[in-house]
């Protein structure tokens, strides 16, 4: 974790304040660095999805196969998996998806 000291006395010179806007700098780099690598934020959310027992190709377009996605919303009961007997002529773009049963229009978190 990056600690911050902001306490710093209000008559600084310029040298000061640059140090502290370069150290400041340095932190927000360091910390968005970390979150960058978090694979879960480097997602798009697809909403309107609409899907059934018959699996669909879904467009993502992440420009890599998607690790996973959660399901964010739903309009009725079903579970959605991805279904690997469906042919992906591009899992960069596109990811196989179907519900266990019956038909529901989705948004999912994919990433």
């Amino acid at each position: 974790m990056v600690a911050f000291n902001f306490r710093k006395q209000l008559a600084i010179k310029d040298d000061q304040i640059k140090g502290l806007l370069n150290e400041t700098q340095d932190g927000i780099l360091e910390i968005a660095s970390s979150l960058n690598q978090v694979a879960l934020l480097q997602g798009t959310l697809l909403t309107g999805v609409f899907l059934s027992t018959s699996a669909s190709l879904v467009a993502h377009n992440l420009g890599f196969a998607p690790r996973g996605f959660i399901l964010v919303d739903k309009t009725s009961s079903v579970d959605v998996y991805r279904d690997t007997s469906l042919l992906n002529p591009n899992d960069r773009k596109f990811i196989a998806l179907r519900t266990d049963s019956g038909s529901a229009t989705v948004s999912l978190w994919i990433f």
